[in-house]
């Protein structure tokens, strides 16, 4: 093998190990998490959080690849849906949940509260009954990973809940699931290359100055 070869692996391997921790990290960042408990302290429709925290009951925790249609199981519970996700490669995300909340619920980006009602939400399963969904238009996202906190709360009868996101201002829109979530927040190919050419000159270019 000669010089030549030996010396373009030698710089060719940080670019894949870079380009490869890029994309996993985008792709590990992802979860969907859902939370159950009985209400055995009432309900705080001032601060869903604090009520869901108020609770004493056992909870269930469960990982979903979707929200779509899930159902609790029992009457009278708190919900808890989790997402975590990677926002790197977006300017901004749009996420509409619609669980069934006789109480109503409230939903949080990064720990901070961007709405709440306070009403029976139900959405008949029709998206366009926005004003009986939550949804985090215009929270503030970090350029890496972001935590989307849904809690609500409900008496009977454990009817189908879901979840779906834009990342085009609600143009079009994608059932929320892992693996759609993946597919928005990894970098597009494209972009990968870009970052791959310029990382793969400046490495060229130390070794230029190396062997000047």
């Amino acid at each position: 093998m000669s010089i030549y070869i030996r010396r373009l692996r030698s710089a060719i391997k940080p670019l894949l190990i870079a380009v490869t921790a890029l994309v996993s990290t985008s792709a590990m960042a992802t979860l969907i998490t859902y939370e159950v408990r009985h209400t055995n302290s009432g309900v705080n429709n001032t601060d869903y959080l604090a009520s869901w925290n108020a609770q004493t009951s056992a909870i269930t925790t469960i990982e979903i690849d979707s929200l779509t249609n899930i159902r609790a199981p029992g009457s009278h519970h708190h919900s808890h849906l989790r997402v975590e996700f990677n926002a790197s490669a977006l300017d901004n995300i749009l996420f509409q949940i619609a669980p069934d909340a006789g109480f109503g619920g409230a939903l949080y980006m990064n720990n901070t509260l961007v709405q709440q009602r306070a009403t029976d939400l139900w959405w008949g399963y029709n998206w366009t009954r926005t004003g009986e969904t939550l949804l985090s238009h215009g929270a503030a996202l970090f350029d890496g990973t972001n935590v989307l906190d849904v809690y609500w709360a409900e008496a009977c009868c454990n009817g189908g809940q879901s979840g779906r996101f834009s990342i085009d201002g609600g143009d079009t829109w994608m059932a929320l699931s892992v693996d759609n979530l993946r597919a928005a927040t990894v970098p597009e190919p494209g972009m990968l290359i870009l970052f791959g050419t310029g990382l793969f000159g400046l490495v060229l270019a130390r070794r230029s100055r190396l062997q000047a």
